[in-house]
């Protein structure tokens, strides 16, 4: 990691989420506050469900892709050359989402989405609180 071309930006997929509930709340004139059936839609390739009904979201999913594209492109000005890179790895729940994307704005690279994405932040944190639990404990 290059902690000079690396940072945070407010954009990931709740974000995508959010703009993609928006969207189809105002079509089906009601708010969508669970963003979850979105999220496992996305997921599994199976429309959501309102009212009893299955909802298409191919447009809505364009929406969210859009999305997604302005965040990589805020990445894309943030690293800069990417010549010195070596590959890409995507974690988290929207990584499956965010791969075509990035693919297209990073073509040869390669793109390694890690086991489980949906988990690999937890894990993470859950590594990075053994390491710290086993310093204070080494140390008293």
């Amino acid at each position: 990691m290059v902690n000079a071309r690396s940072g945070a930006h407010n954009g990931g997929m709740s974000t995508v989420l959010r703009s993609m509930a928006e969207a189809i709340g105002s079509e089906i004139g009601e708010q969508i506050s669970d963003l979850s059936m979105l999220e496992e839609s996305i997921r599994t390739g199976i429309d959501p469900t309102f009212y009893g009904k299955p909802f298409d979201i191919t447009e809505h999913l364009k929406i969210g892709k859009a999305k997604a594209e302005q965040f990589v492109s805020v990445l894309v000005n943030k690293v800069g050359s990417a010549l010195d890179i070596s590959n890409i790895i995507l974690a988290g729940g929207g990584a499956e989402f965010f791969k075509d994307v990035l693919a297209d704005k990073f073509p040869k690279h390669e793109i390694i989405t890690t086991s489980d994405p949906v988990f690999a932040n937890v894990r993470g944190f859950q590594r990075a609180g053994q390491q710290f639990a086993d310093q204070i404990f080494k140390r008293g």
